[in-house]
């Protein structure tokens, strides 16, 4: 998936044509924002994620993402919701539990 792609610059140019083609989809809008923070570009991945994928997500990996980006904003409390809410839906994520260590 994009969301475990370590090519971010190609995602990034990957997920903006896609958006500009078929308009607004909602996985397009998180693959950017997750290429956007990995690459420290927190800024523009918070607008992304605040547009939408970030703390109402529905996915596990969205929410495990949201959760390594508000790590890298120190938004802690953010970030443990995000990985508690991951949990929930996959209680035996190696990842989740990483991320909520961290942010306790």
């Amino acid at each position: 998936s994009a969301l475990s792609f370590r090519r971010y610059d190609e995602v990034i140019a990957i997920a903006g044509e896609g958006r500009r083609a078929v308009g607004e989809r909602p996985m397009l809008r998180l693959a950017h924002a997750v290429a956007l923070s990995e690459l420290g570009e927190l800024e523009p991945a918070e607008e992304l994620f605040r547009q939408g994928g970030g703390a109402e997500a529905a996915e596990a990996p969205a929410l495990i993402a949201y959760a390594r980006h508000s790590l890298r904003t120190r938004e802690l409390k953010r970030a443990e919701q995000s990985a508690e809410a991951a949990l929930r839906l996959v209680p035996d994520d190696q990842n989740g539990w990483a991320l909520l260590g961290l942010a306790w």
